[in-house]
């Protein structure tokens, strides 16, 4: 682990201070009008193909290949929609706290390293809420809503500022807080939200997750739509 002294990281912190102060300066000092250039020109330059092309290999076999007319001028909307959908329904999304973890292990979105980062939901956040602002999608508000909840109330320190990450090991388990039994869901809730949960997110009894060294099933599940 790196060892840096309080000076050196004062030196730092004041090179990055300075760098914000002066990086405005080539910034636009009027409205700039945004147009549909920038997409049409990407589309010309074959831009999206290789995004193509990136979406059929992360899908399993038995998909077909997509077939997007690249003239259509709401085409990032189309292929931002065949990215964000699958992963807010997924288990690289925490269903129950909100926010996403880390990366999935899998091009399915299924099982994802349980790690939270900040700057991911940063991101993130601001992808659903453009998303929500061109399409009226209320998916998309709801997504970003949950986001901002759960910065709030686990990423926001008491004394300001935030944390820069929430570990994958809870009680020295990876993701023991987001995986889930049949047996907990059913002694958590009442019977009729139970049936509901366990329909809803297909919650077996033999789970879903597996041991990495025998492939047995643990009766644990991801939570995943």
């Amino acid at each position: 682990m790196t060892q840096m002294t309080k000076e050196q990281i004062d030196l730092i912190a004041s090179e990055v201070v300075n760098f914000l102060k002066t990086s405005d300066k080539n910034l636009p000092t009027s409205p700039v009008c945004l147009n549909q250039d920038p997409v049409d020109n990407a589309s010309g330059r074959g831009v999206f193909h290789d995004l193509d092309a990136a979406i059929v290999a992360a899908k399993s076999a038995h998909h077909q290949l997509l077939h997007l007319s690249l003239e259509q001028r709401n085409l990032i909307i189309q292929l931002f929609s065949m990215v964000v959908e699958p992963i807010r329904q997924g288990g690289i999304y925490d269903h129950i706290g909100f926010g996403f973890h880390r990366y999935s292990t899998d091009g399915q979105w299924f099982l994802p390293h349980f790690e939270k980062m900040l700057y991911d939901q940063a991101m993130l956040a601001m992808a659903y809420t453009e998303a929500y602002q061109a399409t009226g999608n209320v998916e998309y508000e709801k997504t970003a809503c949950e986001i901002f909840t759960y910065v709030v109330r686990d990423m926001t320190a008491k004394d300001g500022g935030f944390f820069s990450a929430e570990d994958a090991d809870s009680e020295g388990e990876e993701g023991k807080f987001y995986l889930w039994t049949q047996d907990e869901v059913k002694g958590i809730l009442s019977q009729e939200e139970a049936e509901l949960i366990t329909a809803v997110f297909n919650i077996e009894r033999d789970g879903n997750c597996s041991e990495e060294a025998t492939g047995k099933a643990t009766g644990k599940k991801v939570l995943f739509l």
